[in-house]
């Protein structure tokens, strides 16, 4: 019956956020800025508030401040909005006027990670009494995180408990399970919390959970149908080499015969035969006309005439 009764104001809890937005939504579209900015505090203020009700309540606080001329005001709840969302972008319908501090803000978190929890399954315990269990708080932008939350079950008591930890600094969070669980298996979460302990992220959570057993430890996910199906392995790629180009032929050069005895050397024209017979001739021609000119020269005539006769 008492866990009935919770659900039952969770459940309220819920509708009432999800009643306040959409409230809050229609007076920012009637251009009731003053009203919509109320209606969106409500929403930040809920304890029961999870991720997605914030950002949407951080986006229309932010344009009711713009819309009123409060720019710091505006710039502060967008960059707390990218702080939880930094993949968050307005819609194109809204007018740049409106606009203008939210992609200031966008320009001015550039690179920043939002807020986030990380956390390893310790290795199988030999029991879940005193167990403890450590989760990181990766970053923490505008220093909204004030706590981390640790929801726990086990297979024996399946209502929640739950411990909470001041966590104002990024770094290692750490969780001991109460002392005399008696049961093999625990299932957990975890979220941090703004100071109005609002969800603004978590590590985990009911769907999702971590699960630590005796003697095995893991994490247990939502099975898919997609997931479920057996997935046949990709073929592995065989690499292959291409043939080699042929070589181009190597160019075919004519063998050159030499005969026997031959000389195949160049000889200088001035050791050639035909130039020493000419020489010969000049000199010999020279002397015989010396001897004639010699003879002819004693009768002191002058020139002799000379006839050939042929018999």
């Amino acid at each position: 019956m008492r866990r009935l009764v919770v659900l039952a104001v969770i459940l309220f809890s819920f509708t009432a956020q999800a009643g306040n937005l959409e409230k809050a939504s229609r007076l920012l579209e009637d251009m009731r800025y003053a009203k919509a900015k109320r209606m969106a505090v409500r929403v930040l203020k809920a304890a029961d508030s999870g991720p997605k009700e914030l950002v949407a309540a951080y986006r229309i606080l932010g344009l009711c401040h713009s819309a009123l001329g409060k720019t710091q005001a505006s710039l502060r709840s967008f960059k707390k909005l990218l702080a939880i969302n930094s993949d968050f972008r307005l819609s194109d319908s809204i007018s740049p006027k409106l606009a203008a501090p939210f992609y200031q803000a966008v320009a001015m978190t550039r690179g920043q990670k939002p807020i986030s929890l990380d956390h390893q399954p310790p290795p199988a315990p030999e029991a879940l009494s005193g167990l403890r269990l450590k989760v990181q708080l990766i970053a923490n932008p505008m220093k909204m995180v004030k706590a981390v939350r640790l929801h726990f079950w086990t297979e024996k008591s399946p209502k929640k408990n739950v411990l909470k930890a001041r966590a104002r600094r990024v770094g290692k969070i750490e969780f001991s399970l109460p002392r005399g669980i008696r049961a093999r298996t625990v299932h957990y979460f975890f979220e941090a919390l703004n100071a109005h302990r609002g969800v603004l992220a978590r590590a985990g959570d009911d769907k999702n959970a971590f699960t630590v057993r005796v003697g095995l430890s893991g994490a247990v996910s939502a099975v898919t149908a997609e997931d479920s199906t057996e997935k046949k392995p990709a073929p592995k790629k065989v690499a292959t080499l291409s043939p080699a180009p042929p070589e181009p032929p190597s160019p075919v050069t004519q063998p050159v015969t030499v005969r026997e005895n031959e000389d195949t050397s160049i000889t200088p024209w001035y050791q050639t035969w035909w130039f020493w017979t000419a020489v010969g001739v000049v000199v010999a021609g020279a002397t015989t006309g010396a001897v004639l000119a010699t003879q002819s020269g004693g009768s002191g005539s002058g020139p002799a005439d000379y006839g050939l006769r042929f018999e």
